[in-house]
Formats: C-alpha cells, structure tokens, sequence
C-alpha cells in the first residue's frame, strides 16, 4: 500500500489543530493509502505544542517535531519535508484556509501521472484587494525578472513525488522559498484549483514584514537582474559624467569661461550618492546571503520527536528528546 505523507508547520494554532486533525483524518480513512502527518511546533507559545502530543500519543499516524526555537515557516516546512516517508508528500498550512476535503483532488492527479501538484487558490471573500493586488504585481515582476515561472496564487499547498522531492531536499539554501525552488525542478507539474477557506481562528501570522523579507528572498534568490540594475545605475552615471565632463570642456575652450552652477553640482554629487548607495545596497544583500551560506549553520534545529507509533509506551520521554538536523536521528 502505497504512503502519503503531510507535512504541516504549526505555529500558535492551538484553536484551530483539533479540527484540522479530525478533518484531515476523515479524508485519508475515505482513501486506500497508508499515512503519516508530520506537524512540525516552530516555536509556539500557546500550548500547540502539548496538544500536538495528545493528538500523537492517541493516533499512530502522527509524528510531531518540535523546533528548538522559531525558524520561519518555510525551514518549518523544509524540516517537516525531511522526516517525510512517504511515496508523496503533501504540504499545507494549519490555520485551515487550505481545506483538506481538497487533498483526494492532489492525489488523482499524482495517480494520473503528475509528479507535482500544486493547489490554485480562490479566494475567499476576506481576502481584501490591496493584498489580491499586491500578489500579481509581486508574482508579475518575479516572472520576468527571474529565471523561473510561477503561477499566481499558488501558494505552499501541494503534492510532490518522492523522485523530486528527494532532488529538492539536497538544495540546503539557507534563505529558501520553496514555491520557486520546487518551479526550477522540472518533472511534469499540474495545478488544482481550490476555494480557500476564512482563516479557523486567530490571526495571520505573516506580517507585512515577514512577506517583504519572503518577497526579497525569492527575487534574490532567482534573479540577477538587481545586480545587472547595480551595473547599469555605474555605466549610466558614469556615461552622465562624462557627458557633462565634456560639456565642461567645450564650454570653456569656446566661451573661455567656468559653468557656473553651485546648486547643480551639489544636486549631481546627491544623486550619484545615492545612486552608489542603492547599488552597494544590492550587492550587500547578495553578500549577505553568500555570508549566511558559507557558515554552514544548520538550517533548523529539532529539540523533540513524538510519536507513539515508535516510542515504547513505558519509555521515558527523555530517551527520545534528541537534537538532530536532519532525519537520521529521528526516534
């Protein structure tokens, strides 16, 4: 019997994980696959975590692993994607908005053939225009100044075959955006629309920041055009220079005299200034990633692993509290 596996980051969703469970459960129990879901506490503080245990300690298929502390979502997801077993793993979010009555939709399209099944989000009416907007122009730009495309409103809720899956998890980029690192992977790719759901309870956890910082990794991370823009910012001012350079010259051999012009030269020197700055800017953001690569840090940091499927039941839990980065520790 072939395995599906969930992967599921959960981060302050305590309201909301008692019924993403039972829901969740009673879609595998109408399908002939064996399974696991791998709920992944990055760092919560409002008692996920010891829930997440209950719900482990009183159903075999579940697996929880706590994070050491907060890595943001997408490590979340990478951590949860290396303790996966199963032929393929589907990832979604916890808070509800990505229903899980759509999951048998992903799996027929993986039996048809598709090695990546990637869910279409319709929004649900809560969903306001500014933030609607906002994510085409974001995707729009990314697509062409990137080498990869990626559908609108695709966001991390999908299926992916154990072949590509295996190819993505040996890609340990420490600033990650996984919608783009699953895109340059190839292999045949389907999307499957879904009517996403108002969020169960609580409040977005994605601030304003957090998807700035998002929408900066996946332009860096795929692009080279900010730094072809830094290159082009030098040739253009230096191409200005010369140009005025020049006009300072003929100026004085025809009229013999000095352009005058204090305000003029002191608002070149701004503008250049600051043209300079943007680029260093740039290239620092570059810098600052090959920085973060080169330490070799590892990406999360697994403070526990539960799971009564494995643990002996007269064990103690302190047997099983390992710090592992990756899944060769795992029970």
């Amino acid at each position: 019997m072939k395995k599906l596996s969930f992967v599921l980051p959960v981060h302050n969703e305590v309201e909301a994980l008692t019924m993403l469970h039972e829901r969740l459960s009673a879609v595998m129990a109408l399908l002939p696959y064996d399974h696991e879901i791998v709920y992944v506490d990055d760092g919560s503080h409002d008692g996920s975590y010891a829930l997440l245990e209950r719900i482990a300690a009183s159903d075999p298929h579940v697996v929880v692993i706590r994070l050491s502390r907060n890595f943001g979502h997408q490590i979340a997801l990478t951590a949860g994607l290396d303790f996966s077993t199963g032929a393929a793993v589907i990832t979604m979010d916890a808070d509800l908005q990505m229903p899980p009555e759509s999951v048998p939709e992903f799996v027929a399209a993986w039996e048809n053939g598709a090695h990546i099944v990637a869910g279409r989000r319709i929004d649900s009416d809560d969903i306001g225009i500014v933030k609607r907007v906002a994510s085409r122009l974001f995707y729009a730009a990314l697509n062409q100044l990137s080498e990869i495309s990626i559908e609108p409103s695709v966001p991390d809720f999908r299926l992916i075959d154990r072949r590509p899956l295996d190819v993505l998890l040996k890609m340990r980029e420490t600033d990650r955006f996984l919608r783009g690192m699953v895109a340059t992977l190839g292999f045949v790719q389907q999307t499957v629309p879904f009517r996403a759901e108002r969020r169960y309870a609580g409040k977005s956890h994605y601030s304003l920041r957090k998807m700035l910082h998002l929408g900066l990794d996946a332009l860096i991370s795929f692009s080279i055009v900010p730094l072809r823009f830094a290159s082009l910012m030098g040739i253009l001012t230096a191409a200005l220079g010369g140009g005025y350079g020049a006009f300072v010259l003929v100026h004085k051999l025809v009229r013999n005299d000095e352009v005058p012009g204090w305000t003029s030269t002191t608002l070149a020197i701004l503008i250049i200034g600051g043209m300079i700055l943007l680029c260093l800017g740039i290239i620092g953001e570059y810098i600052a990633r090959i920085y973060r690569q080169l330490k070799g840090r590892p990406l999360y940091i697994v403070e526990s692993v539960f799971s009564s499927a494995q643990m002996p039941a007269d064990a103690p839990q302190s047997e099983f509290l390992e710090v592992s980065v990756g899944p060769s520790n795992r029970f």
